[in-house]
């Protein structure tokens, strides 16, 4: 039987697949480098459920908005959106709320979190 164990390191910072492809100070990026580090197309709004209470991105993504901010997120219905994880947090009962979604159509931004599904069990 294997057992994993899991070490958390505090304060140390984590490296990202973008910095561990970035090149060091003084050294040139390679093409592969280039690819993988050009700007990607933004996802754009498929769904908005539930007066903005969920919303779903072109690339299948789904978030669920946090409740303070439905009133922003409930007239999205074009735009780009921008993801960034936040070192802050908005919560509401058991449910964290640390990702800042940024839709570039209406300049606002909204606090959510990926929608996980509830199986009551």
């Amino acid at each position: 039987m294997r057992r994993w164990i899991i070490i958390f390191a505090i304060g140390l910072p984590i490296l990202g697949s973008a910095d561990l492809l970035a090149p060091t100070p003084g050294q040139k990026a390679t093409n592969h480098q280039n690819k993988s580090m050009s700007k990607q197309p933004l996802p754009t709004i498929s769904e908005n459920n539930y007066g903005g209470r969920m919303l779903v991105l072109s690339n299948n993504d789904t978030w669920e908005v946090y409740k303070k901010d439905t009133d922003r997120s409930g007239g999205w219905i074009n735009g780009e959106i921008m993801v960034e994880k936040q070192t802050s947090y908005r919560r509401e009962g058991d449910k964290y709320f640390r990702y800042k979604l940024y839709n570039t159509a209406t300049k606002d931004s909204v606090w959510a979190r990926p929608f996980v599904e509830e199986n009551g069990e």
